[in-house]
């Protein structure tokens, strides 16, 4: 319970000293993620060879208003902590084409309708576990796995720090 008061006291009044608490609650998703890909590894390759290379976490990106406004990247800072904590790389790979209007009250199938399309891809084939701060009706990171898989990413896992509903 105290995990939605702290995700907008860092966000909404840059209380930076949150970092490393919400960076922790996400490292022990981004953990259970990366020991299942492992085992998913494994078994796919028949207990015979090694698992592929590291999963890379990749954060949602903000929208060119929330970066104005916080001044500051706030799931890129807790990424970049995360990775330490996992001991896995991250980059920085989705980008916005345009940013959907402030999604805070608006219904699900509206959170839907101005996600759809709003995010490209640098090009790869990273395997990838996207990041984001609040699952809400999962329209943002649905976006971002499509934008990935299209610029021939690999989405494994998705974590977020808190989900609601």
């Amino acid at each position: 319970p105290p995990i939605d008061r702290f995700i907008v006291a860092y966000k909404d009044r840059s209380m930076k000293s949150l970092i490393k608490v919400l960076a922790g609650c996400l490292a022990v998703v981004v953990d259970e993620a990366a020991q299942t890909i492992e085992e998913d590894d494994w078994t796919r390759a028949g207990k015979t060879s090694a698992k592929g290379s590291e999963p890379v976490l990749v954060p949602m990106p903000s929208s060119d208003k929330a970066l104005r406004e916080r001044g500051f990247d706030h799931l890129g800072l807790v990424t970049a902590q995360t990775s330490k904590m996992c001991s896995l790389s991250y980059a920085h790979l989705l980008i916005r084409t345009r940013s959907p209007a402030d999604q805070v009250k608006s219904s699900k199938r509206n959170r839907w309708v101005a996600q759809a399309g709003s995010m490209s891809a640098k090009p790869g084939g990273l395997r990838v576990i996207l990041l984001d701060d609040v699952l809400t009706t999962g329209a943002t990171i649905h976006e971002g796995t499509r934008a990935l898989h299209q610029a021939g990413h690999h989405v494994l896992a998705r974590a977020c720090i808190a989900a609601v509903g």
